[in-house]
């Protein structure tokens, strides 16, 4: 890690890496990443337009000596790279931004998060939960008028949605 990036917990070292070999794998050159992402810029944003993001700073994020760029940014790279967004959002240490909506919107999705949180799950845990939930999803579950929210329509309702008996928490 360089002394740049020293604030960065290693963060930056590993998305720049990989936004580096995601451009190399597409055959892109750092001005062509650079002007895409700033199209895209100004697409979505005019007054967003070429700040900050240029050709030495996406060369710094590359080796490491800068750290993750914004949001919103982080967005556009994954569309130019092919990548997908959340995977490079949670790479840089950021979190998409509708889970920030999300959270505001919902007192469940809050609950859920601090459960989540506290109970500091491992991956094979969040696997099995993330089956559980799509299996929800389905059956019918989940949205207004469902049995996420204890209508039931007739279906019986899953007393648990945590994880299987046989894993541990």
């Amino acid at each position: 890690m360089t002394s740049n990036s020293s604030d960065n917990s290693g963060v930056g070292e590993g998305f720049g890496a990989t936004i580096r070999l995601l451009r190399r794998v597409a055959g892109l050159r750092q001005s062509d990443v650079v002007d895409a992402v700033q199209r895209r810029l100004l697409d979505s944003d005019r007054s967003a337009f070429g700040r900050g993001f240029g050709g030495p700073y996406l060369s710094k994020i590359e080796h490491g000596a800068a750290p993750p760029p914004s949001v919103p940014i982080i967005i556009h790279l994954a569309a130019v790279l092919g990548a997908d967004a959340d995977d490079l959002l949670a790479l840089a240490g950021k979190p998409p931004a509708a889970l920030g909506t999300l959270l505001q919107q919902s007192v469940g999705a809050r609950r859920f998060y601090r459960l989540a949180q506290a109970a500091n799950l491992d991956d094979a845990t969040w696997d099995i939960l993330s089956e559980q939930l799509q299996q929800l999803v389905r059956a019918g579950a989940g949205g207004e008028g469902s049995a996420a929210n204890g209508e039931t329509n007739g279906r019986t309702r899953p007393t648990s949605v945590g994880p299987r008996a046989d894993v541990r928490v």
